[in-house]
């Protein structure tokens, strides 16, 4: 089992590292009853919900925060069970289980959500005169976090954010690779966005719910990332052609020292400057 720390994006990683290294050491993944991603996604009832009575778990803390720790992969030892801490984010403790993934991290509400975000992408073509049937549109879901919820030290830890001109180049790519395109605008910070992520063919999202909006962003074609786990596993359940903002962390600070690009973003994954 995991420790709990933050968000839904956080808490996806922890899941899917989890499963990915218990299956790599022939252990049992737990995942609590109460945690949140059984309440959003149809995790299988066969995750065990509780540990065993009298099960002693050792703790194992990852080295750093988005690097891969190759310790995992001999993790097992008879009789044993772990505890896994704190953020384990990288592709790389999973890939061997994304078939499986992509079964669990199937929303809850997945028909629902699916109506609503048809109707939204309906209304987009007609309000943008696409003359087009909704499944010959190639959907472009941008994610512009600005971190408008950290302190102000965050950014001096290497928080930065993705200028305009990064979501420009990375329309601009897009542009040159596909046609009928509507770019879909999820953020935090939306007034920024309508200042300054902008192109003819261009929505923004209207839902205030944080899952549908990840559900939303999951059910465009590719994506344009900028910051944060919502971005990166927007991009992953999207599962099209993804750009990433390559100047993120801040060079120098304390979270790019802890940051493995590599370990962090899968190598298909495009990263571009700003």
């Amino acid at each position: 089992m995991t420790g709990v720390f933050g968000r839904t994006g956080n808490r996806m990683f922890e899941y899917a590292s989890m499963y990915g290294i218990a299956k790599r050491n022939n252990m049992t993944p737990v995942l609590l009853a109460n945690a949140e991603v059984r309440r959003v996604f149809r995790i299988p009832d066969y995750i065990p919900h509780s540990l065993p009575p009298g099960v002693k778990l050792v703790k194992f803390h990852e080295m750093k925060y988005a690097f891969y720790d190759n310790r995992t992969e001999t993790l097992y030892k008879k009789g044993q069970s772990v505890q896994l801490l704190y953020y384990l984010q990288s592709w790389k403790y999973f890939h061997n289980v994304e078939d499986d993934l992509k079964q669990h991290f199937r929303f809850r509400k997945e028909a629902e959500f699916r109506r609503e975000i048809n109707a939204f992408f309906d209304i987009a073509l007609l309000e943008l005169g696409m003359n087009i049937k909704r499944d010959k549109v190639t959907y472009i879901g941008i994610h512009a976090r600005n971190w408008k919820d950290l302190h102000t030290n965050a950014h001096e830890r290497g928080y930065n954010v993705a200028p305009s001109s990064y979501y420009t180049k990375a329309m601009r790519y897009f542009e040159n690779i596909y046609k009928n395109i509507l770019f879909i605008v999820l953020s935090d910070d939306m007034s920024w966005c309508k200042k300054n992520v902008q192109h003819p063919r261009i929505r923004y999202n209207p839902f205030n719910d944080s899952i549908l909006s990840l559900a939303l962003l999951g059910s465009c074609n590719h994506t344009i990332m900028s910051v944060g786990t919502f971005s990166w596993w927007g991009a992953w359940l999207a599962g099209g052609d993804v750009v990433y903002y390559k100047d993120w962390p801040k060079p120098g600070t304390y979270l790019w020292w802890r940051t493995n690009h590599e370990d962090y973003f899968p190598p298909n994954w495009v990263g571009i400057s700003g």
